[in-house]
């Protein structure tokens, strides 16, 4: 086991070395192994952002501001529309919105939208919370005066290649959706002529509808590709055996004591776990 955890410490502080060598010389090439996709995640406080233009989202109708005291606000006395991530692929979506409302605006919190009726959607009014794809019901919970609550927050959770969305409300374990949900058949369509699918949203109608702040964790699906597979280790031992840096950029001594002697130490190795002695 000890032999192990050594091999696997020279590996990888050969590849960091490779690294830092690249980056600094900015002409050798660094060791690479394999491409894993990680989780993307952003917080958003809406406070903290000083003009809307700062703001990485795109106005689709209405109008929005930003302040200290407000964060993300509707402006318009009319509809309002704005839309966030833009990841267009498989995975999971996770978004928390902190929702402030003290006019009691009718208001949407959007799963999906794309283009016209092409949407998932949770419309909140004064009889409750009311799941919608496109012009078709696929839910309703029943929450009088749900379009007064003054302040709260919501998370939607939307898997789209398992096609099953969940949403809480308040941070607890408060489902008030969990169920099968996926894209219409002419998103895809859609998608080819140019058209973008964002997976964030909010709409209001009415001025000073309230987002203070958005949460967002995008998990990308994982499958075969996305992990280091044998072939690709293997070749990544070879490029680590036989890598060098030329005296230009490594004086040669450096690179005995950083280079040869881990290299050689970790071939040595490699021979002892092959042979079944390390």
């Amino acid at each position: 086991m000890a032999t192990a955890n050594v091999f696997l410490f020279l590996t990888a502080y050969l590849i960091l070395a490779s690294s830092i060598i690249a980056i600094i010389s900015e002409e050798a090439s660094p060791i690479t192994i394999g491409t894993i996709e990680v989780p993307i995640e952003t917080q958003t406080n809406f406070t903290l952002i000083s003009n809307i233009t700062d703001l990485n989202a795109v106005i689709a109708h209405g109008s929005w501001n930003i302040s200290q005291e407000k964060g993300l606000y509707s402006t318009s006395p009319f509809r309002n529309t704005i839309y966030f991530n833009t990841e267009e692929e498989d995975g999971i979506y996770n978004n928390t919105y902190y929702i402030v409302n003290p006019e009691s605006r009718d208001h949407t919190i959007y799963i999906y939208s794309q283009i016209g009726f092409n949407t998932i959607a949770i419309y909140v009014d004064s009889e409750g919370f009311t799941l919608q794809k496109g012009l078709s019901q696929k839910g309703f919970y029943a929450y009088p005066f749900a379009n007064s609550i003054s302040h709260y927050n919501i998370t939607t959770s939307w898997d789209t290649e398992k096609e099953w969305l969940t949403v809480t409300l308040d941070d607890t374990d408060t489902q008030i959706f969990s169920l099968p949900i996926s894209k219409s058949f002419y998103s895809g369509i859609f998608s080819v002529l140019g058209h973008t699918e964002y997976y964030a949203g909010v709409e209001a109608v009415g001025e000073n509808f309230q987002v203070r702040s958005l949460s967002s964790l995008f998990a990308p699906v994982y499958d075969e590709k996305s992990f280091v597979s044998l072939g690709e280790f293997l070749s990544t031992i070879a490029k680590i055996i036989f890598w060098n840096v030329s005296p230009e950029l490594l004086p040669l001594w450096l690179n005995i004591f950083l280079i040869k002697v881990p290299v050689f130490t970790l071939i040595f190795i490699l021979i002892q776990l092959i042979r079944g002695t390390g």
